[in-house]
């Protein structure tokens, strides 16, 4: 399925199959472009004072049949394009297309609820038989389509005709036309004669006191059709007038504001977790962390020194942001609850999650614990069979979430990515899943009772938001259990064997240091052969926000392992919030120039298909193979061979390539890149 305008706005407004939404979603989720039209169709709906388009005439975008057409997937392909392309330039184009989508979406799949006194009000709009509201309708041409023909015998009026006939062109109507005319008449008359005054002194009004005459209660219509209003009702003598409710005052159209539009304010009684609801102010123990615990490295609010927090009863603060260094698992026990800080590491699993980070926070009364989740992963579960209820906070979500008893674990989990494009933000995602039981899942939009094992919530900054609960997308790494699971299947026994002897090694040496920086540089300095101890140091040093050490990892001369630890290392400091300051402070290690810079950006952030295919990207690339820096070398490679050509894998003269070696050896794979450089600017090998 195409990514059109209108596909978006099927997508938006979830009236596609499951299949297609999903194939949209993953569409939008790899172009920016289309996030970007996503969040301006989003701003210009809720715009306050958007003019309305300006009429062009018949045929023009602005014609309501050419945006009726469009909608229903009957205009022209040339015309199409036109309409597209005028939304794109125009916000009230595409806001009006965009609501009108809305608007039928809702029409066709919601019962129209009409208030009472717009329904008496609009049979008050007209005269007549029409004004009866348990009339049946006839056969007017109906809104959207065409009168279906009817049969010879079909007449929507036969009710008000006493059981007669329609009354044709036959000679047979003609007479029985008469013949009622000729009844009515007579039966006027009648009745003229019978109230008729017999003399003068009758015809004379006698004087009325208005104050003794009852006042009569005035009988509105009913609200719906009356049960008979089918039966043969007799004529009415004169023609009936329902009674019209006074015109609401017409309150004045406002005027556009005056300077930048502000996006209109969400009403906090309409959210079901209040998005204000305030963390509790101060510092207080939270729980202590139980003999034999591996350490967590805790830091106040207020300070730069990180302390570690040792499973020998020490106090776990709330206010303080807590870090589980990759690798390690840490229990946190709360009044009927159990919170698992969970820690790792791509030897022992390849995904994109290394420390968990939190801030901890005095929780409001029914809470077993209150979380701010700034990165990682958390696994909750109840200490009593009664369950227990967390609340997660993260970005401008709060999260209510309940596990039924002590046999239910849910899973939180927070991941930031880093845009492909420079100008772009980066990308949050959050997943809850059900591991085992049941569980209740709230949040400021949406109410989940019940959220069972191998269920997930989903949410994610771009795109479509929240959504769940259901099966994890087939198409994602979480569709399996062992995604999940707490015990990961590592990809290489033996390197994480070695990993996890570092890390209880590790453990023990956090846990016991007086420096905390002191115990992750002697860790990074392990001359061990496996460097799985070095690379554990640069995973923590990047967990506390070591800059330079990561740095320094990028471009280590001797150890291939700790360069790789550090790309992942950097790859996820450029996703949180202060990217923007890792960037700065790796550049300046490193001492980069301006096309060492794009190079460093491009290397953390990725390419995009643009740049994969742009000429001047590729002999950037091919050129920084001959950088002075190691680090510079071993991104440009990593660029060539898995995002603009990965057909160079399979190509001795282009794969393997040492950043690391001395000049003379990488001479020849440098010159074999230079004449697959100019086959790739020819489009060959694409």
């Amino acid at each position: 399925m195409r990514l059109t305008l209108r596909t978006l706005l099927a997508y938006l407004d979830d009236t596609l199959e499951p299949s297609q939404a999903a194939a949209i979603g993953h569409k939008l989720a790899d172009s920016p472009d289309a996030q970007k039209l996503v969040e301006r169709i989003r701003r210009v709906t809720r715009r306050r004072g958007l003019s309305t388009p300006p009429s062009a005439g018949v045929g023009s975008p602005s014609d309501p049949n050419t945006v009726a057409n469009y909608l229903s997937d009957t205009l022209p392909g040339d015309q199409q394009q036109q309409f597209e392309q005028t939304c794109f330039e125009s916000d009230p184009h595409l806001a009006e297309v965009a609501a009108c989508h809305q608007i039928l979406t809702l029409l066709l799949s919601e019962q129209i609820r009409v208030p009472p006194t717009a329904y008496r009000r609009m049979y008050g709009l007209v005269k007549g038989r029409e004004a009866i509201p348990g009339r049946k309708p006839g056969t007017a041409i109906p809104v959207g389509g065409m009168i279906e023909p009817t049969s010879a015998d079909d007449d929507s009026d036969a009710p008000f005709l006493l059981g007669m006939a329609s009354g044709g062109k036959s000679a047979g109507g003609v007479l029985a036309r008469w013949g009622l005319a000729a009844a009515l008449a007579a039966g006027f008359v009648a009745a003229v004669v019978m109230v008729w005054p017999n003399g003068v002194a009758d015809r004379r009004a006698e004087p009325v006191d208005l104050a003794q005459v009852p006042t009569v209660p005035t009988v509105e219509p009913p609200l719906m059709p009356p049960p008979d209003a089918g039966r043969l009702v007799a004529p009415m003598p004169h023609e009936w007038v329902p009674p019209v409710a006074p015109m609401p005052p017409v309150e004045p159209m406002p005027m556009p504001p005056v300077g930048p539009v502000e996006p209109p304010k969400k009403d906090p009684l309409m959210e079901l977790v209040p998005a204000k609801t305030p963390v509790r102010p101060g510092r207080f123990a939270m729980t202590k962390l139980e003999v034999g615990e591996p350490p967590l490295l805790a830091r106040k609010a207020d300070g730069e020194t990180w302390t570690a927090v040792a499973g020998d009863a020490n106090t776990v603060f709330t206010s303080d942001r807590i870090v589980c260094v990759p690798g390690l698992k840490v229990k946190l026990k709360t009044d009927g609850g159990q919170i698992l800080l969970w820690g790792n590491v791509p030897e022992l699993q390849p995904i994109p999650i290394l420390e968990t980070a939190v801030t901890p926070n005095d929780p409001y009364q029914g809470y077993a614990a209150d979380l701010t989740l700034h990165v990682g992963r958390l696994y909750l579960s109840a200490t009593r069979p009664a369950g227990a209820k967390f609340r997660i906070r993260f970005a401008e979500e709060i999260w209510d979430v309940t596990v039924a008893d002590d046999k239910t674990e849910v899973v939180v989990e927070l991941e930031h990515v880093a845009a492909r494009g420079a100008d772009e933000s980066p990308r949050t995602f959050a997943a809850l899943h059900v591991n085992a039981g049941t569980a209740a899942f709230r949040s400021r939009q949406m109410d989940a009772p019940k959220v069972v094992a191998g269920e997930e919530m989903f949410w994610t900054s771009s795109g479509a938001g929240l959504v769940g609960p259901r099966k994890p997308d087939p198409m994602s790494t979480r569709q399996t259990s062992a995604y999940y699971a707490r015990t990961a299947i590592a990809p290489n026994a033996e390197i994480a064997k070695g990993m996890l002897t570092a890390v209880d090694a590790a453990a023990k040496r956090l846990a016991t240091a007086a420096s905390v920086p002191g115990a992750i540089s002697e860790l990074i300095q392990d001359d061990a052969p496996n460097q799985s101890a070095a690379c554990l140091g640069v995973y923590a040093a990047a967990a506390l926000g070591e800059y330079g050490r990561v740095a320094d990892a990028l471009n280590d001369p001797k150890r291939f392992l700790v360069r790789v630890a550090g790309r992942q290392a950097a790859r996820e400091l450029m996703a949180l919030p202060g990217g923007d300051d890792f960037f700065k402070a790796a550049s300046k290690k490193l001492r980069l120039d301006d096309d060492g810079e794009k190079l460093l950006s491009a290397g953390l952030r990725g390419l995009t298909d643009q740049q994969k295919k742009s000429e001047a990207v590729i002999d950037l690339l091919v050129n920084q193979l001959d950088a002075g820096e190691v680090a510079l070398r071993d991104l440009a490679f990593d660029l060539l061979v898995y995002q603009v050509d990965p057909a160079a894998l399979k190509v001795k003269a282009l794969f393997p390539f040492d950043a690391a070696a001395p000049a003379e050896f990488r001479a020849p794979v440098v010159a074999a890149w230079r004449k697959r450089a100019e086959e790739l600017k020819r489009g060959g090998g694409m």
